[in-house]
């Protein structure tokens, strides 16, 4: 008996009691789907699930029969893949079904921070293990990193959205579908992955990124892999002899780099190309070049943090939220909240940060163009919403960077970070206090302060030695 062209209803949950008078109620989770055998005669039928993830990867083996997949059915009534090939071939799930699985049986349980670093992680295997197959199509590219694990009840096949636009390019139901069809098509057995492959998606795990974020990417590998083995999955622990490189092996990352942290001049340059697109995106990028912001700090900066220093004509700026991402990518989920810090909530103190008198005008112009309340947003997309780096990156940022430094400049790649950089870079330059520069940059401590730019600060042999010769 095989699946031709059935109907698979949504996953519903059930309350069930166990056996006895005192029995106590247990939720447990139903499918209802339609099988056909050969001659076309229709058989409904129900099973029942104690876990979700389990009754949602039933139903996906169900629903890929219905596209062409040739699954037969064991004893049990379990889907098992109909493997073709020499017999001696490696058979099993593909990487692409168990990290299906892994998803489901790891979502619920998972802060959101850990989500948006797994989705990373299982979205990099994914792509990794398809190579082989070429170039995958911009539907498969649009539904891995627009639609894909976003949340548990979105993976199955029946709840693709019915259009979405990811760069530039707007897909429909159908073309999502065979996107996600030459996903699963392509992507490897379990059991021919080894440890050279592991250590290859390890590299486009981590990316271009900072200590912490490799961290955290490299703890969310690590039980992936654990699980594939444990569960048999593949012929070796794929972890023995596999470590995240550090940002000092890379060479890469959000860390501080004196090559590749703008100048002045050059924040200027940048901040009037801005100002070409929009007059809004000059002094957003002269407050992060003067003032040290990140960018979701600025993204949650309000009129109220905002007041003028008359002594300097500069600007004091109360830093007390940042707008950080709490999801993973496609569908944007982000939240308010403290600004960097350990914890899910952020430091709540906040700090005050000096926005030099040149960059302060330019920020007071803008100021002008807005509405007086308190709780004015100072810096929102054109419908006057939040804004968020995804969008800013998209219709700003990306345009700017290619016309001020085109390629092959040496800030061919600038990031926003490397702004916040560049402000504390020209504190320790211009003689501000060790213990004030990091009180304004909002590092938790001097020494981690010192620790990512001692380097920045100039060479004060000379300097000492006059002082003694004339103590």
């Amino acid at each position: 008996m095989w699946v031709r062209g059935g109907q698979v209803s949504p996953v519903t949950k059930v309350a069930t009691k166990s056996r006895g008078k005192q029995g106590k109620t247990v939720s447990r989770y139903e499918l209802h789907y339609r099988m056909y055998d050969e001659d076309g005669t229709a058989s409904p039928r129900k099973r029942r699930f104690d876990r979700v993830a389990d009754a949602q990867a039933f139903a996906d083996r169900l629903r890929e029969a219905n596209a062409g997949v040739v699954w037969t059915f064991d004893a049990q009534g379990d889907p098992v893949l109909a493997v073709a090939g020499p017999s001696d071939a490696p058979t099993g799930p593909t990487l692409y079904e168990l990290a299906h699985r892994y998803w489901l049986a790891r979502y619920r349980t998972l802060s959101p921070a850990d989500r948006k670093s797994t989705a990373v992680v299982i979205r990099a295997i994914l792509a990794e293990t398809v190579e082989e197959a070429g170039t995958p199509p911009g539907s498969t590219v649009a539904y891995l990193h627009a639609v894909a694990l976003r949340t548990a009840e979105e993976l199955s096949d029946g709840q693709l959205p019915d259009t979405i636009k990811y760069q530039g390019v707007q897909y429909d139901r159908a073309a999502l579908a065979d996107g996600r069809l030459w996903l699963r098509e392509n992507s490897m057995c379990a059991m021919q992955r080894s440890r050279e492959d592991a250590q290859a998606m390890l590299i486009r795990v981590v990316g271009s990124n900072g200590a912490s974020t490799e961290g955290r990417r490299w703890s969310a590998f690590r039980p992936f892999l654990r699980w594939l083995y444990e569960a048999e999955h593949t012929a070796k622990d794929l972890r023995v002899g596999l470590r995240a490189r550090t940002s000092a092996e890379t060479g890469e990352g959000s860390e501080f780099d004196a090559e590749r942290t703008p100048t002045v001049e050059e924040m200027w340059e940048l901040a009037d190309v801005c100002h070409a697109i929009d007059a809004r995106w000059k002094s957003l990028v002269v407050t992060l070049g003067g003032a040290g912001l990140r960018i979701g700090e600025a993204a949650a900066l309000r009129r109220r943090h905002i007041e003028d220093d008359t002594d300097t004509a500069g600007i004091w700026i109360t830093v007390k939220k940042s707008w950080a991402s709490s999801s993973g990518w496609g569908e944007v989920h982000e939240q308010e909240r403290g600004t960097k810090a350990k914890g899910s909530t952020g430091n709540l103190r906040g700090r005050v940060t000096f926005l030099p008198p040149a960059e302060a005008a330019v920020l007071r112009t803008h100021l002008t163009t807005l509405d007086a309340g308190a709780d004015t947003l100072i810096w929102t997309t054109y419908e006057d919403k939040q804004m968020h780096t995804d969008w800013l990156h998209r219709n700003v940022w990306a345009t700017a960077r290619e016309q001020a430094f085109p390629a092959p400049h040496r800030l061919e790649e600038i990031n926003r970070h490397d702004f916040r950089h560049l402000a504390c870079t020209r504190w320790l330059r211009a003689g501000v206090a060790l213990k004030t520069a990091q009180k304004w940059s909002g590092h938790k401590t001097l020494s981690v302060f010192l620790d990512v730019y001692q380097a920045a600060l100039p060479s004060d042999d000379g300097a000492g030695a006059a002082l003694m010769a004339d103590a």
